[in-house]
């Protein structure tokens, strides 16, 4: 709940009680013969019986605002506490569905898709709960790949890093352990983002060995550049698998060389 929001609940919730002792304080003071409390210059004479109900309704109703407030709210946070939680369980199990078919097949072999079928049942339904949900979209860009669809598996990198630029640092914040990103709902952490720069500079410096035209080399180049930099500012000791993330920064950096300025 919103710390604000929360302190003026509270607050809310002291006025009304404050008014309500008080009014019924006026009205015990009306019950024992005490009819007004004196004349207040500019306002007249201010009765007790007029007063403390007049305090009553006013601490009542500020009693039952906040109350009527802070009740839904509540049972809004114990849901979302649920949801969250049914999050972080799905992402446990689709991890391990996933590393369950990857490490059943040789190591950079190309997997029959029905192999995911599975794993593609645990993205879709964490999907219908959160659309952008970090895990659903990484391990959509990491099935790709394994079927033999690396381009593919791009469009939904791009939109996990998008998605995490939108929610700020704080999904950065931390530290690099692969864990982290098991412990929040919606799948966001450093060491993940920083291996899918990886994966795209590795893809991008393949493209661009394997480009016959100078310009072609020079966009393909460039934008592995722009990743490896990325990969390493999330998780600066770098990756070790496919091309290592320091040793491709070397190389691309000698591609370019040669190239020369545009």
């Amino acid at each position: 709940m919103n710390t604000v929001l929360l302190v003026l609940l509270c607050l809310g919730f002291v006025i009304g009680v404050v008014c309500c002792l008080m009014g019924l304080y006026l009205v015990i003071l009306r019950m024992r013969g005490v009819p007004k409390l004196g004349d207040v210059p500019g306002l007249g004479e201010i009765g007790t019986l007029q007063s403390g109900a007049s305090l009553v309704l006013i601490g009542a109703y500020c009693f039952y605002y906040a109350l009527s407030t802070y009740l839904p709210l509540q049972n809004g946070a114990v849901l979302q506490q649920r949801v969250d939680k049914l999050l972080v369980d799905t992402s446990r199990d689709l991890r391990k569905e996933y590393n369950d078919v990857r490490n059943a097949n040789a190591a950079g072999a190309t997997i029959n898709p029905e192999a995911f079928a599975r794993t593609n049942f645990l993205i879709s339904f964490m999907q219908r709960i959160d659309d952008n949900n970090g895990h659903a979209c990484y391990f959509s860009g990491e099935v790709r790949r394994r079927i033999g669809k690396a381009d593919e598996s791009h469009q939904f990198f791009y939109r996990y890093l998008e998605e995490q630029a939108k929610l700020g640092d704080r999904h950065r914040d931390g530290g690099t352990g692969s864990e982290i990103c098991y412990e929040r709902p919606r799948g966001f952490c450093a060491q993940r983002s920083g291996w899918i720069h990886h994966l795209l500079a590795n893809d991008f410096y393949k493209k661009g060995m394997a480009a016959t035209e100078r310009a072609e080399k020079r966009v393909q180049f460039e934008s592995a550049a722009q990743q490896i930099a990325a990969s390493l500012n999330d998780f600066p000791q770098g990756f070790i698998q496919d091309v290592a993330t320091k040793v491709l920064q070397s190389r691309v950096d000698e591609e370019l060389k040669k190239i020369g300025e545009p």
